[in-house]
């Protein structure tokens, strides 16, 4: 299923198998970064099963760092062994370009935070819990300080998206070790501050609000497809060499809550009903039953929006035997005659001579940069008319 034949790599038994690293055979690397999240997962069970034996009644949960991006760890797999999920949420200080390396400046928009926050919501399906919330400057970079109101700011986000929840981190501002410099409720001299009234006015607010609506989850209209294992197909750099996964899922994701549009993030194996969009990033593993889902959800009534890579390989890597699978070319009415990758830097362009009704824009051309934002302009008219 490897290809190992490929270069000569053939193994003889499971002890010559090999611990692939960036470069080497990329469906062993996949299946290697899956074996690591499993491992992870199971020393998770381990330690949740000797709490388990003592007090069966105990609520267990895991708390996701890197502000819910964390991509080495499978979360759908994780959150079937928790009885909630927790996240650590620092939207001024860990963004999903942490993930990837990057740590420079950024703009802020509170969509990435939504889309963490969305992404916890989406694996368990229920109420979660903010185990570490940014209430000061935290022990990394500092890309930007937070002004009066912020935190209670991201305390309503967080409730609205539904954590039933919140502590902040840390309750008292440490005295020494790695994280001094760490800000927390309260200063090193236990003095209540500014911080203090904010949180005592934003616990108030939020007691008020759950006295009204109790246990509340959003409903959505609209999903979007996070897949792990895609995430870690585009790990090696084949495909595109500085093609980020969560980065152009992000791009849908912003478009769709700059116009309020409440948005799942969901996992390929969920039940697609009920969405009236369903928009599938880049899934560039695919199988017949996943397209046969697919096209049941467009037949039903959902509105797909399929992008770039999807459909170039088999579930295992393998290619299909196409340049694109065949049952997506046949979902999109599309033929794909040639396929090529970008880096980010360079742009591409394509114009429509007779468009027809699905893409009719109101402009002459498209221009596409790989990372450049999503236009919701280029949504909205994608979803004019609804096609299988």
């Amino acid at each position: 299923m490897w290809g190992l034949t490929f270069w000569s790599q053939n193994v003889a038994s499971f002890e010559e198998i090999f611990l692939p690293r960036k470069g080497d055979n990329p469906a062993c690397f996949l299946d290697y970064q899956e074996f690591a999240s499993d491992c992870a997962i199971h020393f998770f069970k381990l330690q949740r099963d000797a709490i388990k034996a003592v007090h069966p009644g105990f609520r267990i949960t895991h708390n996701i760092c890197s502000s819910g991006f964390l991509y080495q760890l499978d979360q759908y797999k994780l959150s079937r062994e928790c009885d909630f999920l927790s996240i650590d949420n620092y939207p001024y200080a860990w963004t999903l370009e942490n993930e990837y390396g990057y740590r420079g400046a950024f703009t802020y928009t509170p969509a990435m935070a939504s889309m963490a926050l969305s992404q916890i919501r989406g694996s368990s399906k229920a109420p979660f819990w903010v185990t570490e919330a940014q209430i000061g400057r935290t022990a990394g970079p500092q890309r930007h300080l937070l002004q009066p109101g912020i935190v209670r700011l991201w305390s309503h986000q967080e409730i609205a998206h539904g954590a039933e929840g919140i502590v902040f981190f840390p309750f008292r501002t440490f005295p020494y070790a790695h994280k001094h410099m760490m800000n927390g409720l309260v200063e090193i001299d236990s003095r209540k501050r500014r911080k203090m009234d904010e949180i005592r006015q934003t616990s108030e607010e939020i007691l008020q609000i759950k006295a009204l609506i109790g246990a509340a989850l959003p409903t959505a209209k609209a999903a979007i497809l996070r897949d792990y294992r895609c995430d870690w197909a585009f790990e090696d750099g084949r495909f595109s060499s500085d093609f980020r996964y969560m980065r152009h899922l992000f791009g849908y994701y912003k478009a769709l809550r700059e116009h309020s549009v409440t948005t799942d993030i969901i996992s390929p194996e969920d039940n697609f009903e009920g969405y009236q969009l369903l928009i599938v990033p880049a899934q560039v593993l695919t199988s017949a039953h996943f397209c046969h889902r697919l096209k049941q959800a467009a037949q039903s009534g959902t509105t797909l929006l399929i992008t770039c890579m999807t459909g170039l390989r088999e579930s295992n890597m393998e290619s299909p035997g196409r340049l694109v699978r065949e049952e997506i070319e046949e979902l999109a009415e599309i033929t794909i005659l040639e396929q090529h990758a970008l880096i980010g830097e360079k742009s591409a362009s394509f114009s429509f001579t007779d468009p027809p009704d699905l893409i009719r824009p109101p402009f002459g051309s498209i221009s596409y940069s790989p990372g450049a934002p999503v236009h919701w302009q280029v949504i909205r008219t994608c979803l004019l008319k609804r096609r299988v």
